[in-house]
């Protein structure tokens, strides 16, 4: 059985992953406005990590 509390973390990881890789290739008229906000989006994500980490601790115990 999976633990709910790594599923999200790897959902999170994929996520951030996916928005700084579209963060570095975006091509066409709207580049920087799209680099900007993929930009924006995979860093926010840093933030739910820490979160998510305070979160689980909290919850579960330093063990986790």
């Amino acid at each position: 059985m999976s633990n709910p509390v790594f599923d999200l973390s790897a959902v999170l990881r994929a996520a951030q992953m996916s928005h700084q890789q579209a963060h570095w290739t975006t091509k066409g008229p709207t580049f920087y406005a799209d680099h900007q906000l993929f930009g924006a989006l995979y860093e926010a994500i840093e933030d739910e990590f820490d979160t998510l980490d305070e979160k689980a601790v909290h919850q579960f115990g330093p063990e986790i």
